[in-house]
């Protein structure tokens, strides 16, 4: 999907590095087997059809972000198995500030 967004700034490219880096896939992470590398999704607007934001993001292996049981794949059968992205990506962003607390002040 070509991207409608600006550039993501500093901050935001920094948290989609963690995501996809460290913190890994949230669905295989969900079904306890966490540290799975991962893509970033874009989450996106049931109103637009577009992409919220960079900050709107979660980690997703190949597998879930665009095999056959993916989120693109569908969607419905996806949260249904994983949660709404309300709830995905709130538990991304639990998982970065513990990540970022867990390093903060490491060289």
């Amino acid at each position: 999907m070509k991207s409608s967004l600006p550039a993501p700034t500093k901050v935001q490219a920094h948290r989609m590095e963690i995501i996809s880096r460290d913190i890994g896939c949230i669905a295989n992470h969900i079904l306890l087997n966490p540290g799975v590398p991962a893509q970033v999704h874009h989450l996106i607007s049931e109103k637009t059809g577009r992409r919220i934001s960079h900050d709107a993001t979660i980690p997703l292996s190949p597998e879930f972000h665009t095999g056959p049981f993916s989120i693109h794949g569908s969607k419905r059968k996806f949260a249904e198995r994983f949660g709404s992205d309300e709830y995905l990506l709130s538990e991304v962003n639990r998982l970065v500030a513990i990540f970022e607390g867990n390093t903060v002040g490491r060289s």
